[in-house]
């Protein structure tokens, strides 16, 4: 029940929602409003509409709700045909089913749309792991009844995330280029899943099932460090060759032609027209329209007669050409640069 005093004072007052219920007879919203604490009305103008039409309220908290979903279909709330139904639960319940439907659509689309998403990524991800970790495929390191193989694929990771219960697929190790995720493996049981950084080719982590340690825990470890040199050779190896290059310490990621020669060349080669491995920014040409030049330092597009002629000598040959900034910048600069001495 709503509380007497407050009603009183509001009351007293004059001119607000609680004297506008009293005077209409709509008790029901009146005790409404003062149950849920807010002393006003939150539809007053289809409010004064049900008054105007003799339409009594006989559930408010329903009626509230009714005229919220009439707002979520963009009905008319000034019109009595819908603010004063002959059956208000009827026309609820009608309202309330076709906006369950409705989002019910909208969440298969939702995750229609995530599964699509999450699909290509896994594909792009597959790819990706197969461009970075193909030249460890077949490696194996032998010793003491221990055997350590490379996870060669992401299934072979959710596997062994499923068998050692620990996190390697659940985070995703296999997006993580600077990691080499091995497993051990000893008789036909795997023991521990090792993670080797390469770049500072040091071992990160050896864990066991549920992150513990196992009883060759030792052997594992010493068995990686003495092998790591292996490991060096293969990470060195051109994944087009059947043998580790010591020629060249790194290569591009496509893994054909060194680093050094993918910067320099810059995609020039006709070996390297496509490549979508290295994203490079595209050259910006200051100036393409013919007879005008854009000034790299007020940024606006001028006539050639803007621009200062200019000799440039190489050697015994020399080049005429046009200054990189305009005549107004270059005076601007000058002005500035006798002002200051």
């Amino acid at each position: 029940m709503y509380p007497p005093s407050k009603l009183v004072r509001d009351l007293l007052k004059g001119g607000n929602d609680a004297e506008l219920c009293i005077k209409t007879g709509q008790t029901d919203m009146l005790k409404h409003m003062y149950k849920t604490g807010y002393y006003q009305l939150r539809y007053k103008p289809s409010f004064n509409i049900c008054n105007r039409n003799r339409y009594i309220i006989r559930d408010a908290s329903m009626w509230n709700d009714y005229i919220s979903l009439l707002s979520y279909f963009h009905k008319d709330l000034h019109n009595a045909k819908y603010v004063c139904p002959k059956n208000l639960k009827a026309e609820h319940d009608r309202l309330l089913r076709k906006k369950n439907e409705i989002e019910a659509r909208q969440r298969r689309e939702r995750d229609r749309i995530k599964a699509i998403q999450k699909e290509k990524q896994l594909k792009e991800d597959i790819a990706s792991f197969y461009n970075r970790m193909e030249r460890f495929f077949g490696m194996e390191i032998k010793g003491d009844g221990i055997v350590i193989r490379p996870l060669e694929s992401v299934t072979q990771f959710y596997k062994e995330g499923k068998a050692m219960h620990h996190c390697v697929y659940a985070n995703r190790y296999y997006r993580r280029s600077e990691c080499l995720i091995m497993t051990a493996i000893v008789g036909e049981k795997h023991v521990e899943t090792i993670e080797v950084n390469l770049k500072s080719f040091q071992i990160v982590q050896s864990r066991a099932v549920c992150n513990g340690t196992s009883e060759y825990h030792d052997r594992i470890i010493q068995l990686v460090e003495k092998n790591m040199n292996l490991i060096k050779k293969t990470y060195c190896m051109n994944i087009y060759h059947t043998e580790p290059r010591f020629d060249c310490e790194k290569f591009a990621p496509c893994g054909r032609i060194s680093l050094h020669k993918c910067r320099k060349y810059k995609g020039r080669l006709d070996e390297c027209r496509g490549c979508t491995l290295v994203h490079r920014k595209a050259k910006t040409v200051a100036g393409t329209e013919a007879g005008r030049k854009v000034c790299p330092h007020c940024g606006r597009s001028l006539p050639l007669h803007r621009f200062y002629n200019r000799t440039v000598r190489c050697g015994d040959k020399e080049y005429r050409c046009l200054t990189s900034w305009c005549k107004m910048c270059m005076s601007e600069v000058a002005a500035e640069r006798n002002r200051n001495n």
